[in-house]
């Protein structure tokens, strides 16, 4: 990556610092992430109950490092806790917990990092702990409009007259009414439109007296 910037003549002067982040997750939004493997829970559900075989360890590993990556990135030190009737939860939590307290060990020595506090906690539980959850649809907005809209990658939906727009952190009512219930959404929009007309037959007020006045 650095011997290709430095061939861009006019990309280096540009580019004042270059740090590399471990970045191992997708952040669908400020406080969702995934990771994207959809191949996750059939090769836990093959798994032995108290047999871990090679290609479980192997996953094992990879979604340690990366909730380690979570963890580092947002300099985040959480108790972690898991479901104690998973013997899956407990080696994801043990491990992880290793690998963050070695992590917070290296930083407190260097004393370059300081990581947020208080401390958070992580719970990680198996899926047969919930069952439900995966198929309960809720009604906040963002989750209505992707059942009702075709939502590009980048967040580009048809609306009316053919015309696009773009549902993505530019657009400050998206940003401010995706993560909330469509009957409080509804509400504030309500309430939005309300004071914009007022505000509107105010200025036309304004204009006609001004009118008045002209001679």
């Amino acid at each position: 990556m650095l011997k290709q910037i430095a061939q861009r003549k006019h990309l280096a002067p540009r580019v004042r610092s270059f740090n590399e982040i471990n970045l191992d997750f997708f952040l669908f939004n400020d406080n969702v992430f995934h990771f994207s493997r959809r191949s996750v829970l059939p090769a836990f559900k093959l798994a032995e109950e108290k047999k871990v075989n090679v290609n479980v360890q192997r996953l094992l590993d990879e979604l340690c490092h990366r909730l380690f990556t979570v963890c580092s990135v947002f300099m985040e030190f959480p108790y972690v806790q898991y479901q104690g009737a998973s013997p899956m939860a407990k080696a994801l939590a043990l491990k992880l917990n290793e690998e963050l307290k070695r992590f917070y060990d290296s930083v407190q020595q260097k004393g370059t990092i300081k990581m947020k506090e208080p401390r958070g906690t992580m719970l990680i539980l198996d899926r047969g702990f919930d069952m439900i959850a995966p198929v309960v649809h809720d009604y906040y907005y963002q989750s209505l409009v992707y059942e009702f809209k075709e939502v590009g990658d980048e967040g580009e939906v048809t609306v009316q007259d053919n015309k696009m727009a773009f549902l993505n952190d530019q657009d400050d009512l998206w940003v401010r009414y995706r993560n909330q219930h469509i009957v409080e959404v509804n509400n504030s929009l309500n309430q939005e439109l309300n004071l914009l007309a007022a505000e509107g037959r105010r200025m036309v007020g304004s204009g006609r007296s001004t009118d008045n006045m002209s001679p």
